[in-house]
């Protein structure tokens, strides 16, 4: 019996990502405008090229090309400018994870072709690169304090509702990262500030 081909790609832990985060971040300490990240400014200092294109009708809002130095942008979704960032992010997480970017020697080629993938290596792929967009974006040591920041001056601003502190705070924070209010929500509750079922009934998603 012959065996299965080898798995072209590994699904990360949360500490996995958080460390590779924390690389890409400390690798370019100046990309960083107050709280928010400069993503553009970092896709750049990686020597990736940022390709904008009008994509009418095609619901893909960016991806890695073949020529994986590109990464092509639907310029169609750049007006709503928290969600580009973080399209931006992800596919320099894709980038960095299926790609080997990291790497001192010249990066290499992802072992198998996208469309040879597994489904299950596909869903880790795309699960792992939204989850490593988030932990660039909104690093959990800065994204704990300005928590912290946040409902203790809310407080003080008499703010004792427990939803409307929630989310206020959440708003304030989505600010500071410059992410959608949803984005800095769902981060809450993978740091476990909410759980996710709160995360849903305060947050639900907008068509």
């Amino acid at each position: 019996m012959s065996s299965s081909p080898k798995s072209a790609y590994k699904s990360k832990t949360r500490n996995e990502l958080r460390a590779l985060a924390q690389h890409i971040l400390q690798k370019f300490p100046a990309r960083r405008r107050n709280f928010a990240i400069d993503i553009e400014g970092i896709i750049e200092d990686f020597d990736l090229e940022l390709i904008f294109r009008s994509m009418r009708g095609i619901p893909v809002e960016a991806y890695v090309a073949r020529a994986t130095q590109y990464i092509v942008v639907n310029q169609d979704y750049t007006y709503l400018h928290e969600r580009y960032r973080f399209t931006l992010a992800e596919e320099l997480a894709h980038r960095v994870l299926e790609f080997n970017l990291l790497a001192p020697q010249k990066p290499q080629k992802a072992p198998r072709r996208t469309e040879e993938l597994t489904d299950t290596e596909y869903r880790a792929i795309e699960r792992d690169a939204k989850s490593l967009a988030a932990e660039i974006l909104q690093p959990e040591n800065l994204y704990r304090e300005r928590f912290a920041f946040h409902q203790t001056r809310l407080r003080n601003e008499g703010l004792t509702h427990p939803d409307t502190l929630l989310k206020e705070t959440v708003r304030a924070i989505a600010r500071d990262f410059r992410v959608s209010v949803r984005s800095a929500g769902y981060r809450s509750s993978v740091l476990r500030f909410i759980t996710r079922r709160r995360f849903d009934l305060l947050f639900p998603l907008m068509f």
